[in-house]
């Protein structure tokens, strides 16, 4: 107990008013959702390949923040497989740019989310869950949009599977997300 603190409050009452302070917070809560439970499947080339996961929110003002969690599943099929993610944003409708990623200082290149993998074995991967969280501050009242792309540094790229991908009781087909929610500024 806090010092100079009366607690009025039965347990009962207590656990009431917390209930219906947060049922009030879930009830006026600005978010959005993407969910993807496709198989994707993508060569190598350097290039960035849209995945399908795409979300927009309208900020209810100019101040708002989002908070912007992503979870991917990727595998590959390389010897040494290395794999990205990159968060872009658009506003208001208009072209797509970067946001949420490292800064390369003029080498390599920035991402929102990495992995790699040295598996001189077997040439596969059985996959790995990215997963990358970031706040966002995109000062409108437009709507904005939010995507993941992915992008295959060596060997192919796989989204929610394997690289086997052949339905055996093992092979497990996941569900990747983005989630926007806004924090009112």
């Amino acid at each position: 107990m806090y010092a100079g603190y009366k607690n009025n409050f039965s347990p009962e009452a207590a656990l009431s008013f917390l209930r219906l302070r947060i049922n009030n917070l879930i009830d006026k809560a600005n978010l959005a959702q993407d969910v993807l439970s496709t198989q994707i499947a993508s060569n190598t080339g350097y290039t960035h390949t849209d995945i399908g996961l795409q979300v927009q929110l309208t900020p209810t003002n100019s101040n708002s923040k989002f908070l912007v969690r992503g979870t991917v599943f990727m595998s590959g099929d390389y010897t040494y497989m290395s794999h990205a993610l990159i968060l872009q944003r658009s506003i208001g409708g208009g072209s797509f740019s970067d946001v949420g990623i490292g800064t390369s200082g003029g080498l390599g290149y920035g991402v929102t989310a990495w992995y790699t993998l040295n598996n001189a074995t077997t040439n596969s991967s059985d996959g790995f869950q990215l997963t990358f969280e970031y706040l966002d501050t995109p000062s409108t009242t437009s709507s904005v949009d939010y995507r993941i792309l992915g992008r295959a540094y060596s060997g192919n790229m796989f989204i929610n599977r394997n690289d086997r991908n052949n339905h055996a009781t093992f092979d497990l087909y996941p569900i990747s997300t983005i989630t926007v929610s806004e924090i009112a500024g």
